[in-house]
């Protein structure tokens, strides 16, 4: 997200009126602080100040506390910058609770070392259902979203993911 501290304050307010649980806020560390302070159960993703796949990046979303931690492929590394992801890093990240996103595999095979790797949630740029494949065969599914009633609003239905495999 882009925006000053204020922005992220206000965008933080309107997701928190109901769909914190639906909504993850991808920014950096000093937006992330200040959305925290309008709703601390806020899912975010550190998207900030260190280069993805460092060290850095890994300790400082540690210290932010962030439910999801964002590593680079190896292509766009090379365009943008950066190191290689490491199982050191990974490992790291999955000890202190943070869920994994990776951007993005471009085949099977590397799709297949990444979930063996941990990675929580691969972005894929290839064909969905070959993706799918990939992923069943690991014993991976698609995740399957379900709806529940609201106790703020009971005419408004608000849709959750179920993580957990078949």
């Amino acid at each position: 997200m882009a925006g000053d501290l204020e922005m992220a304050q206000e965008v933080t307010r309107v997701i928190c009126r109901n769909r914190q649980h639906q909504v993850v806020l991808g920014t950096t560390p000093d937006r992330i602080k200040a959305a925290r302070e309008v709703c601390p159960e806020i899912q975010t993703v550190q998207l900030g100040n260190n280069c993805p796949n460092s060290l850095d990046h890994v300790n400082e979303s540690i210290e932010l506390k962030t439910d999801f931690l964002r590593f680079w492929s190896e292509r766009n590394t090379k365009l943008l910058g950066g190191n290689p992801m490491t199982q050191e890093l990974i490992d790291k990240s999955k000890d202190a609770g943070i869920k994994l996103l990776y951007c993005e595999a471009s085949n099977s095979a590397e799709l297949s070392r990444l979930l063996e790797m941990g990675i929580d949630f691969p972005i894929v740029d290839f064909a969905l259902t070959e993706a799918i494949k990939t992923c069943k065969k690991q014993g991976h599914y698609p995740v399957t979203p379900f709806c529940e009633e609201h106790t703020c609003c009971p005419n408004h239905r608000g849709c959750k993911i179920n993580m957990k495999n078949k």
